[in-house]
């Protein structure tokens, strides 16, 4: 794209503190018809944009802030103009012969393209949100104790015991078993014979059963804690015939 340095009785120029937004501008103005179209900047006219710029703020005070901006001219209709130049932030002001320009090619385009001095970074914002952080932190939950409780209990227990009974016992004697000795009638009058039994005894005695102890693990879990967060976001006013204004916010 390059712009042209004819010049018509009616000449126009803007002066942009970017100039960045000043080549889109131009670029704006050649796609809505208007004619003789040329960006003057101190990278690619030097001296001789200084003296445009002087004659731009005739009468006014200007500081070094405003030598890095850059200035555009061109002829035909200021209705036509006018939205485009305020849209990306120009000043116009009419004048006649603010001085010539044989454009910018597209090498210097390219070189210039992504340059930001401290005027233009006066026109940006910074759009910040809200983010959750969250900490966690130890905390007395409650506590465990471990005690012992005497319970009394009634247990039976089987015990086989034993005990010994008498009775009598007979057998036949044959003759001559003793031989001829059986003694006299009335000997060994009686016979005397221990009868034992078992009686069972219980005693109590403490043993130890059972080990019992306390001890902690860990057990992790997921909690969702949630709040509310503020971000912002931008929202664009126009005044005059603008046209739509795009705002893609899918690259950030």
């Amino acid at each position: 794209m390059g712009f042209t340095a004819g010049r018509t009785d009616e000449t126009y120029t803007a002066f942009f503190a970017d100039y960045a937004d000043a080549k889109r501008a131009a670029t704006a103005l050649q796609d809505a018809g208007v004619s003789n179209v040329d960006v003057q900047s101190s990278q690619t006219h030097g001296g001789g944009f200084l003296e445009s710029l002087k004659r731009f703020f005739s009468g006014e005070s200007y500081d070094d802030t405003y030598r890095s901006g850059a200035l555009v001219t061109f002829g035909g209709s200021r209705t036509i103009a006018m939205p485009i130049v305020e849209q990306y932030g120009g000043r116009i002001d009419s004048t006649a012969g603010v001085g010539t320009s044989t454009g910018y090619d597209t090498a210097s385009r390219d070189a210039d393209d992504g340059a930001r001095d401290a005027a233009s970074r006066d026109k940006t914002m910074k759009l910040r949100e809200e983010r959750l952080e969250v900490d966690k932190q130890k905390v007395n939950q409650s506590s465990v104790r471990l005690r012992k409780d005497v319970v009394t209990e009634q247990q039976s227990v089987d015990v086989p015991v034993a005990h010994e009974e008498v009775y009598v016992s007979r057998r036949p004697v044959a003759e001559g078993e003793y031989g001829h000795d059986s003694g006299d009638i009335g000997d060994e009058k009686e016979i005397s014979v221990p009868v034992m039994r078992e009686e069972v005894s219980v005693q109590k005695r403490s043993v130890a059963t059972e080990e019992v102890g306390l001890e902690k693990r860990k057990v992790e879990e997921t909690k969702t804690v949630g709040e509310t967060v503020r971000k912002e976001k931008t929202r664009v006013d126009t005044s005059g015939s603008v046209g739509d204004v795009v705002d893609d916010e899918s690259v950030r």
